[in-house]
């Protein structure tokens, strides 16, 4: 099993070694590597040209449009007279020329703007003097590897020859760009959590022996048998049917590695190998932390998670080249991240989604319209200690600064510290400021912070954020915040134009949750987010709705056509076999396979496609369906549209009908506003994958 950690750990020793582990790939040139985890998250990290002197750390988050953040720490491991003290600043210089200063962070890791990444990075590429200042000396960054080491970012992420891309770009669409995956969810089991190891039973002994001596040669060589006599060997049971065989496979200077097989509790079955460089069980859980080295500066981490059937994968990582950084080692360089979840996560959120599914159905009952945003009304306060503000930024050379008053009294000073040192500067703002509420959304008594910040761009878009409480500054939850990686992490986004959505805080079942609506035309999609939660997966309650269209009474007649009562009636008749048609295929009722009008057959087959669609309709609309239109005996083509099926109990749904003739040479093309009420069909709940819905992020 030594073979396995060297090849681990000895990465930042080799001059090139690239690894595929089992949820993402680690690579290492010279004074460089790179770990890329599950969800293509990449994170890349470079040494000082000497040993224990400072590290950078360049994250990148998978998908397009996403930047690169950077955080920098000095090496606090040694007492050698060259190692850098701990100060409050830093500042950045290339060729002898001063970047700047950069912004403390917490744990003093220090924080790259935008400008400074751009400028270091382009500076590391053509190879030139790269230095930080600190404790009034530079301390150089070694380039050595870095071009290898980023071009694999980019490789992994799917960006090479996009114009996104680092080192290799090009004109490759973005849209190629590969998407960041989401986080894995483990739901772990219940498990025995007063078990101890006891020595294995002769019995026990006889029924396993002859299966596990493969295993033992192959990876404990040195270690005898189950069968020697000597009780070496241990069982631990996990639940009412699984048990765990443990036995100590090896021993270094400063590392050794136990062995675990899953068997069950009669030990009738073959047992299931599961690692031989543990360093621990407890709680359903068996832990991995090795050294790279016995000065404790580089680790590599692993975790398995019992989930009922078998020990999962929940994270693996190293702590960064053995460089005489820190003790535990400066980073976490993820390959695997994952989501663990208990029964009683689970529990939780499933009684918040019937808590709030039973308070609809019962509103349906009241009136079978259901305003569902009077039913989230009943939950929307969360708080009674809630400071909601918003702020202007101060732009000094082209950056944007946060002013230097507190803008509310309601804002502790112990607050307003920890947010003028975070990263909570919307930089994307079409508004040079965002909305901020303070308050308390995991209940650990402490206000964490929401950002809600208008973005623009043609769909009207706002991205809403939320961090997290810790000590002395707001930060993401998760590996990020471990890592020093301070970017906002945006929960969802609200688009303003081109869809119907909307978000309500409530609180369900104790705890606080946004649910986030998106609408289409016959379809309400309310998803359930937690603060801070990373799972995969998330309560859902689909609402599905009938309507009874009609033409608005207000309507004025079509100028082309005259409808005469008869007409009208048909056009209705048209729109009541669509609703029908919904009801059992649902949407979209339309097609590009079969003409919407007959085709005479004087039609050639070049004009015969004016007869499969209809109207172009605008991006900020929906196309439900295109239908054929009878007027004065003639088949027109009606292509129905809504606003993804915005709606209210007074006005009704807001729908439209734009009339074209399939006719080449007939100009004809006029519209008709509709209306109608709806009735809920059913209301059903559900959990599904985050990344389902338009807006929500894979976190």
């Amino acid at each position: 099993m030594f073979r396995v950690i060297f090849i681990l750990l000895a990465a930042i020793f080799s001059p090139m070694l690239l690894a595929q582990t089992e949820g993402g790939m680690t690579f290492a040139h010279k004074e460089w590597e790179i770990a890329c985890d599950n969800t293509r998250t990449c994170r890349a990290a470079g040494y000082g040209i000497n040993e224990g002197e400072l590290s950078v750390l360049l994250t990148r988050h998978a998908g397009v449009g996403q930047k690169v953040s950077g955080t920098l720490v000095f090496a606090s491991f040694n007492d050698d007279e060259q190692t850098p003290q701990k100060q409050s600043t830093a500042k950045l210089w290339i060729d002898g020329k001063s970047q700047g200063a950069l912004a403390l962070g917490e744990n003093t890791r220090f924080q790259l703007s935008d400008a400074q990444i751009e400028t270091l990075i382009t500076a590391l590429i053509r190879d030139k003097k790269v230095e930080f200042e600190y404790d009034k000396k530079r301390w150089q960054l070694s380039g050595a590897g870095f071009n290898a080491v980023i071009l694999k970012m980019d490789e992994y992420q799917g960006r090479l020859n996009t114009p996104g891309a680092i080192l290799r770009k090009g004109n490759r669409s973005e849209s190629e760009v590969l998407p960041a995956l989401a986080r894995p969810e483990i739901i772990a089991a219940d498990v025995n959590k007063k078990a101890t190891p006891v020595d294995l039973t002769p019995d026990q002994v006889n029924k396993v022996s002859h299966w596990l001596k493969p295993t033992i040669k192959a990876e404990c060589p040195g270690v005898d048998d189950a069968s020697d006599g000597k009780n070496n060997w241990k069982a631990i049971n996990v639940d009412a049917k699984h048990s765990l065989i443990q036995v100590l496979c090896w021993r270094g200077a400063y590392n050794e590695g136990l062995a675990y097989w899953l068997v069950d509790n009669n030990f009738s079955t073959e047992p299931k190998f599961i690692t031989s460089s543990a360093s621990d069980y407890g709680d359903g859980i068996i832990y991995l932390s090795q050294k790279g080295r016995g000065l404790g500066d580089c680790w590599w981490v692993k975790n398995w998670v019992w989930d009922g059937k078998n020990f999962v994968v929940s994270e693996e990582l190293s702590t960064g080249a053995c460089n005489g950084i820190e003790a535990g080692g400066p980073w976490q360089l993820y390959t695997v991240v994952s989501t663990v979840k208990s029964l009683q996560d689970i529990d939780d959120d499933n009684a918040a989604v019937k808590e709030l599914y039973q308070a609809l159905e019962e509103e349906r009952k009241k009136d079978n319209q259901l305003p569902v945003d009077k039913v989230m009304d009943r939950y929307s306060h969360i708080s009674d200690n809630q400071t909601e503000f918003t702020l202007q930024y101060i732009e000094q050379n082209g950056e944007y600064r946060l002013p230097t008053e507190k803008p509310s009294a309601d804002i502790s000073d112990d607050e307003w510290q920890a947010f003028v040192k975070s990263d909570v500067i919307a930089e994307e703002t079409e508004q040079r400021g965002a909305s901020y509420t303070l308050v308390d959304l995991d209940g650990d008594g402490q206000r964490d912070l929401i950002i809600d910040a208008y973005i623009g761009g043609t769909g009207l878009f706002s991205d809403i954020s939320v961090l997290k409480r810790y000590k002395t500054e707001f930060n993401p939850a998760g590996p990020s915040a471990q890592n020093g990686e301070f970017v906002p992490v945006t929960m969802y986004s609200l688009n303003g134009r081109g869809a119907n959505q909307a978000d309500y805080w409530i609180k369900l079942n104790g705890q606080v949750y946004v649910a986030y609506r998106n609408s289409t035309f016959g379809t309400d999609n309310i998803y359930l987010l937690k603060p801070f939660s990373q799972s995969a997966k998330i309560p859902k309650i689909t609402i599905r709705y009938e309507y009874a269209l009609a033409l608005r009474k207000e309507n004025e007649q079509p100028k082309e056509v005259v409808l005469d009562a008869a007409e009208r009636s048909e056009l209705e008749k048209s729109l009541a076999r669509m609703s029908n048609q919904m009801l059992h295929d649902g949407l979209p009722v339309w097609s590009f396979d079969n003409p919407i009008c007959p085709i005479p057959a004087s039609v050639s087959k070049e004009k015969a496609q004016f007869y499969y669609t209809g109207d172009h309709l605008h991006y900020t609309v929906e196309r439900v369906a295109d239908i054929p239109v009878w007027l004065k005996g003639k088949c027109y083509v009606g292509s129905v549209g809504s606003l993804f099926g915005s709606y209210s109990p007074k006005e009704g749904v807001e729908a439209f009908m734009v009339i074209t003739s399939p006719e080449e040479n007939e100009s004809f093309h006029t519209s008709v506003d509709l209306t109608g009420s709806r009735k809920v069909l059913s209301i059903n709940h559900s959990r599904v994958d985050v990344a389902e819905s338009h807006g929500l992020y894979a976190r």
